[in-house]
């Protein structure tokens, strides 16, 4: 499998871009919102495995720089936002609004199941990181595909005029 040096330098962006907004040191209710729209763009502009890549990428970077304190919800996260990725990436081909939509439930589905079988294996997870990691979830995937959308339909609509 050859990858060609557009797609890597697409994805490094992205990826950076992931990374400042993960980094500036900004509440959860931008930084989540962010990331997020970040992968679902980059799925659409680069294709899955770049927005697979950055959707593993940015928890540990969170968990090495202390940003993410509860280390066993990493492969949580992981699993949310490969969720995230995937579910925009199929279901977009029917329309971009029921792939944003569907794949920010995804994600929530996948990272309460997640925790669900934390908590099952006597994991002790601390109650604000349950919410962090459900309810809020649907939030942040939902404003970030909300923003996805408004990028992605915009640069359709610039596209068309020029």
């Amino acid at each position: 499998m050859r990858v060609e040096v557009r797609t890597l330098t697409r994805t490094a962006i992205f990826l950076g871009i992931a990374l400042a907004i993960q980094l500036a040191g900004l509440q959860q209710a931008v930084v989540g919102p962010g990331v997020n729209a970040v992968l679902l763009l980059a799925t659409a502009m680069v294709g899955p495995a770049a927005g697979v890549m950055i959707g593993v990428t940015t928890p540990w970077v969170a968990l090495m720089v202390g940003i993410m304190k509860f280390a066993p919800a990493l492969p949580v996260i992981i699993f949310g936002n490969i969720a995230l990725v995937l579910v925009f990436h199929f279901v977009r081909r029917l329309s971009v609004y029921a792939g944003a939509g569907a794949a920010a439930v995804a994600k929530y589905l996948a990272m309460a199941a997640g925790i669900k079988i934390l908590v099952a294996a006597a994991v002790a997870v601390p109650p604000p990181v349950v919410l962090a990691l459900t309810i809020t979830q649907l939030w942040t995937a939902a404003g970030g595909a909300v923003v996805a959308v408004l990028v992605l339909k915009s640069s359709e609509l610039w596209k068309s005029r020029h």
